[in-house]
């Protein structure tokens, strides 16, 4: 059976609440000076890890928003907060080189920027001489 639940979170730039993977989040507010959300879900689902990001009015943003969803945006005292949640997480490494970082080249597939393989590879691998 379905209930609604209230998460309260600090104002931080990520944090993680445990969630069933099928949930919906109906709103984002401020109920007694502190940051609020209201989920849909089963309590008797399996809770697995979900992030979330805040980010302020006017504040530089320095991650891929492809990988995030709009929640909501509330005011907290004299400031404004736009709640996002992370919906894709991306390799951190490239599984033929170890390069640390991958560029978004294509929204169907990442290229490594140390070794130039892409998760096209996977798929379709290249010939070798």
């Amino acid at each position: 059976m379905k209930k609604i639940y209230k998460y309260k979170f600090h104002i931080t730039d990520d944090f993680t609440i445990d969630l069933p993977i099928e949930h919906q989040i109906l709103d984002v507010q401020v109920q007694d000076a502190k940051p609020t959300m209201w989920v849909l879900l089963n309590p008797d689902d399996k809770p697995t890890s979900t992030n979330f990001c805040l980010i302020g009015t006017g504040n530089p943003i320095d991650r891929n928003m492809d990988d995030y969803i709009y929640i909501g945006t509330f005011q907290h005292g004299p400031f404004v907060w736009h709640l996002f949640k992370l919906i894709r997480e991306r390799p951190n490494y490239c599984p033929k080189c170890g390069y640390p970082r991958f560029k978004h080249f294509h929204e169907d597939f990442e290229r490594c920027e140390g070794c130039d393989w892409t998760s096209l590879d996977e798929i379709e691998p290249k010939e070798t001489k």
